[in-house]
């Protein structure tokens, strides 16, 4: 797998989330489809583009424009044909949403900026950064984009999860795909619940503790593997 030059360190050394990498190396089958939700600079895609070979198909789902640029530079270096670009974040409905543009490596999905950041000095400048940009459920994209359904889906979407998670129930429920989950505080608790109802157990990647309750699951920032049972 080819690197761009500015890639950060971490992911040249093959230190960025080591527990995460072990994880998803243990269930990326080759011929799998994998949906990248907060795909970022394409670090996690392109590793999903090599393990799964040509028979499989990523969809790697970024809507910052900065990291879109390394997203797709990358592809491109990697002549990654079976990686497909999707420039949209991933929420519960199709719509446009307003989208805090920061570091390439970090950018927030926001409908209420002092909600997210309160009422400071800091809120303005935050509204000086803010794009719209386009977003999409994980079950429009299946049921009435058709495209294929998932085997595996990967999110880190700095605290839109609840919202996503919501918005591929139906995918979840119908085709069962193994979870790799990035879990930022109060919206896990919206995680918990449809991984409750959908019958799925999830583990502490790092830990290997499995949560009993919404409060443990969705405290601070954690990792989860979750599987159907």
């Amino acid at each position: 797998m080819r690197l761009l030059p500015d890639t950060p360190n971490s992911y040249w050394m093959g230190t960025h989330e080591p527990d995460m990498e072990a994880a998803l190396l243990k269930h990326v089958k080759p011929g799998m489809t994998v949906y990248d939700c907060g795909a970022n600079v394409g670090y996690y895609s392109l590793i999903f583009a090599k393990l799964i070979g040509p028979r499989g198909r990523v969809y790697a789902f970024e809507p910052s424009p900065d990291s879109l640029k390394c997203l797709r530079a990358g592809r491109e270096l990697n002549r990654f044909e079976h990686l497909t670009v999707v420039p949209e974040a991933t929420w519960d409905k199709k719509e446009l949403l307003r989208f805090v543009r920061g570091a390439p490596d970090s950018s927030l999905v926001t409908d209420h900026v002092e909600g997210v950041f309160g009422e400071s000095a800091q809120t303005n400048n935050i509204r000086e950064s803010l794009i719209e940009v386009p977003a999409t459920s994980l079950d429009y994209f299946v049921y009435e984009e058709g495209h294929a359904p998932p085997n595996l889906i990967k999110m880190d979407i700095e605290g839109a999860e609840g919202k996503a998670i919501t918005g591929a129930r139906r995918v979840i429920a119908e085709h069962r795909p193994v979870l790799l989950l990035e879990i930022h505080g109060a919206p896990g608790r919206e995680v918990w619940s449809v991984l409750k109802e959908l019958n799925y157990t999830a583990v502490n990647i790092s830990t290997g503790e499995v949560p009993q309750t919404a409060d443990e699951f969705a405290i601070y920032v954690r990792q989860y593997l979750a599987l159907a049972l």
